[in-house]
């Protein structure tokens, strides 16, 4: 036998908007959501989960928060992957939405 159970655990590097590097995991597997990362990293780095702007991959690719049931698996991050992890103002948010949107 000798067979280990290998579900794959998240390890990420990740980085702030104010320069802040930290590593985060192993955690999480492949079920896991777009929230659970989001408390992850707001134990980590002391960002809300409902402030965080989370980008990864080149070119950066931004995580839809507002389908927080989704899967890491589903929206293709992978293991080892940076995250880049903004803060915005709620009240801003939707704004800088529809200017990054009209560039």
């Amino acid at each position: 036998g000798g067979g280990t159970d290998r579900t794959m655990a998240y390890r990420f590097r990740v980085r702030t908007a104010g320069g802040k590097q930290c590593t985060l995991g192993p955690c999480l597997n492949d079920g896991a959501t777009i929230l659970q990362l989001a408390k992850l990293l707001e134990g980590k780095i002391g960002i809300p989960t409902t402030r965080q702007k989370i980008k990864w991959g080149y070119p950066p690719t931004t995580v839809n928060n507002a389908q927080p049931s989704e899967s890491l698996k589903s929206i293709g991050i992978r293991s080892g992957v940076t995250l880049m992890v903004d803060e915005v103002d709620q009240s801003s948010a939707s704004l800088l939405k529809a200017m990054s949107e009209a560039q």
